[in-house]
């Protein structure tokens, strides 16, 4: 029997005690990372009126922590191989909360600015991490896979989560109070856990079963053309985030664009553009219902069609949604219908992105530190990249760069022969 069958078969899909306290944490820092990435689309536009900030200023405020969350993951896994995945995850969870303090007390915008990159720098420590550190300690290839699409559901639902917030709460208690209400409690149960259920991960077993376990995850896999594969994975990655992610500025900035069109139309000589209100009800409708129903949807589709089949045609659909938004004179109705169907789609792809992110069956068990955080750091790096366009550039020049990125994504998901959706039945 193969290593990988010994993996699969051993436990037969049995969960252990140590398997839920693993999943349960991995979820509560997903979510809280979730939060953290969505939360630019909500308050930015917000905090740059009320700061009196410059469209350049407006910009950099919101791609920032995109760009030290990219550089983060890029260089996390030569750390945590050193000093081990769980000091890093603490030392990121207690910074988190230390710099979202600080977000929300800065008195400028300088310092403001400086926040929301240290925050960024701590997301992305603990954004790949959290990953490998499921994958590397569960028992079972099956919960593995069945707890990546669990946690990329938790993931989705923090992008709607916080948008919601933003329309009961914003407008009422400001963005600084706004910032501590929806970050620092997310981040706190994940510590409770580390110290207290996951208090040592290497050669601490409880069980005879899980003892076996133990010892057949330690065996090696390795897989030929590993090099090949990071590439393709991170194409594949990156554009992928670079179309979830950089929707994250983008579609405030098309709803912004609207505004200035209605105000136009109603010869309006003061206008406020900025995103508000029920306005945040399409926010949380796109971001959160479409990401939602696309990974529900992603996860049972990656299971029955397989990867070469599926993967394309989603491209395809994908290109076609930002074609829509290509059109000159659509309504707000059409502008919010493209964007939904490219963020269920893409949310879609976005399952099976997740699984190649922190697979070690892929990427093989020695590499696995190494490849997820060159993978998810590219993934990083098209959301810096997206989230920039949609800061810098009008939005629908974004448009005309994510359609031409989506044409590119057909050909890149076509190449990856060596992924097999059937697997993880």
């Amino acid at each position: 029997m193969s290593v990988e069958e010994r993996f699969n078969k051993v436990t037969k899909a049995k969960w252990t005690r140590k398997d839920y306290q693993l999943l349960m944490f991995n979820l509560l820092v997903k979510f809280g990372d979730s939060v953290e990435i969505y939360l630019p689309g909500v308050i930015t536009q917000t905090v740059a009126s009320e700061l009196n900030l410059s469209k350049i200023q407006e910009g950099f405020l919101g791609v920032t922590m995109y760009i030290t969350m990219a550089a983060a993951i890029l260089i996390v896994a030569p750390i945590s191989d050193r000093f081990g995945r769980r000091p890093v995850l603490l030392t990121s969870l207690y910074t988190s909360i230390l710099f979202t303090l600080l977000c929300a007390v800065v008195p400028n915008y300088g310092t403001l600015l400086l926040s929301r990159g240290l925050i960024g720098l701590c997301v992305g420590l603990n954004m790949s991490t959290a990953g490998i550190f499921y994958a590397e300690h569960v028992s079972d290839r099956s919960h593995y896979t069945f707890g990546t699409f669990l946690t990329s559901f938790v993931f989705a639902a923090g992008g709607g989560w916080v948008a919601l917030l933003g329309f009961l709460l914003l407008d009422l208690v400001g963005w600084r109070i706004f910032v501590m209400c929806t970050s620092i409690p997310l981040f706190v149960p994940p510590i409770m856990i580390l110290h207290c259920c996951i208090k040592a991960v290497d050669g601490e077993v409880v069980t005879e079963e899980e003892a076996l376990v133990s010892r057949t995850s330690k065996d090696v896999i390795k897989v030929d053309n590993l090099n090949l594969r990071i590439v393709k994975a991170s194409l594949f990655t990156f554009i992928n985030i670079f179309q979830g992610y950089g929707s994250i500025l983008l579609l405030p900035g098309l709803i912004r664009e609207e505004n200035k069109k209605r105000c136009m139309s109603e010869n309006r000589v003061s206008c406020n553009t900025v995103v508000d209100g029920n306005q945040f009800l399409i926010l949380a409708l796109v971001t959160g219902v479409g990401n939602l129903f696309g990974r529900g949807v992603g996860y049972l589709l990656i299971k029955r069609i397989r990867f070469r089949i599926l993967q394309p045609i989603l491209a395809v659909v994908l290109s076609i949604g930002y074609l829509l938004l290509l059109f000159k004179h659509q309504s707000m109705v059409l502008v919010v219908f493209s964007m939904a169907l490219c963020k269920i789609v893409y949310s879609m792809m976005r399952c099976e992105t997740s699984l190649i992110s922190f697979d070690p069956m892929f990427f093989g068990t020695e590499t696995i530190a190494k490849a997820s955080a060159i993978v998810l750091g590219c993934g990083m790096v098209g959301s810096a990249i997206g989230n920039g366009c949609s800061a810098f550039l009008n939005p629908y020049i974004t448009v005309q760069i994510t359609f031409a990125l989506s044409i590119m994504l057909i050909g890149v998901v076509s190449t990856i022969s060596e992924r097999n959706s059937l697997d993880f039945e």
